[in-house]
């Protein structure tokens, strides 16, 4: 199996399997490259908005965009190397509801009630990684 870095790539290989092992894999990547890059751009834009606008001191700044971007390798360590998709998707939704967790606290106070809407999108992301139990 040839190694997989753009979402075109993703969404193919998904268009062809048959195999449920193979998509579960597919859906942790593609979750994995949407929430990544977001999660390491919102590291860097939160540093340069709490530096611009004075919000915070130069440490709590600099934890934060540690927080952001330690969530952000931990979603692209949890797709790329665990072999085993059920922890992998696991880690995942632990790490998407760590992030929905940080983002409330972190920004409410900056952008109101506006962080309910991507606290929304999270929530949804990380309950699409719960696995459905037929009874």
């Amino acid at each position: 199996m040839r190694k997989i870095y753009i979402m075109p790539d993703v969404i193919g290989q998904m268009n062809i399997t048959h195999d449920e092992e193979s998509m579960i894999r597919y859906e942790n990547l593609m979750i994995c490259m949407s929430t990544s890059p977001i999660l390491s751009l919102a590291a860097i834009l939160t540093y340069y908005f709490q530096s611009t606008l004075s919000i915070n001191p130069v440490t709590e700044r600099i934890a934060a965009s540690l927080i952001l971007i330690g969530l952000a390798m931990v979603m692209e360590i949890s797709s790329r190397i665990l072999k085993t998709q059920r922890l992998a998707q696991h880690i995942q939704t632990i790490t998407l509801s760590t992030a929905l967790f940080f983002i409330i606290l972190e920004f409410y106070s900056v952008f109101g009630p506006a962080v309910w809407t991507l606290a929304t999108c999270l929530a949804v992301l990380a309950m699409m990684r719960t696995k459905k139990v037929c009874w």
